[in-house]
């Protein structure tokens, strides 16, 4: 049954709205409604209703950096473009001045999965930075998070188990968002991933903070802000 309840958000630390059924699916893969359905405009209902219970998590900030090359630029502003769409997706549930119900706009599958990824990256991204911080995750230099060996999830079962869970999400969603930033650009093809991948680590590492993993370009793990030799 789909109900809504009150649960404790990991990601915040404090009681939020959220949907029981949601979650349930999302664990379970089985899928964000209560039937099966794989046609777009399900797709769409699944994220309105993920961002509706999801309200209170913060907005993604991404920040195009000028002196990039022109793919890098091409490939930030797409993925720009993608949280701007993220965050008009409230808008369309909103009522005008007259009290008319604005429609939802019809989008495709493919970017209906690259929004429902945008967005369960904010609901991981507390406890992928928590693991960062533990040396639990590293960041590869492809773009994707990588499991380190790591004493504290070793120690504690539930927390092995929370770990794994999250950076195969973490992982299934930027490659969802890597796929359709290719998707959308067309001048790159698949044989661009490597370059995108490259760009996407690049931004990844650059927002880790002192003393946490990431591979340098010659697959050696290191710290950030430590020199690699």
């Amino acid at each position: 049954m789909w109900r809504y309840g009150r649960g404790h958000d990991r990601s915040l630390g404090r009681e939020v709205l959220v949907m029981e059924g949601w979650r349930n699916a999302k664990r379970t893969g089985q899928g964000c409604l209560p039937f099966p359905c794989k046609e777009p405009r399900c797709l769409l209902l699944c994220l309105l209703l993920f961002v509706g219970a999801c309200a209170e998590l913060p907005q993604i900030n991404v920040k195009v950096i000028d002196q990039k090359t022109a793919l890098e630029n091409q490939v930030l502003g797409s993925f720009e473009e993608l949280g701007e769409d993220l965050a008009l997706i409230e808008s369309v549930r909103s009522v005008d001045a007259e009290g008319e119900v604005h429609e939802p706009e019809t989008i495709s599958e493919s970017k209906a999965r690259a929004l429902l990824a945008m967005q369960n990256r904010l609901y991981n991204a507390d406890d992928l930075d928590r693991f960062r911080a533990l040396g639990c995750v590293g960041e590869r230099n492809d773009g994707l998070p990588e499991i380190l060996p790591c004493k504290a999830a070793e120690e504690d079962p539930a927390l092995g188990r929370l770990l794994q869970e999250v950076v195969a999400e973490e992982t299934r969603d930027r490659k969802i968002i890597m796929a359709r930033i290719i998707e959308t650009n067309e001048n790159l093809t698949q044989e661009d991933l490597p370059q995108v991948e490259r760009i996407f680590a690049a931004q990844e590492i650059e927002k880790l903070k002192p003393g946490e993993f990431y591979q340098d370009e010659r697959g050696k793990w290191v710290k950030k802000n430590e020199p690699s030799d």
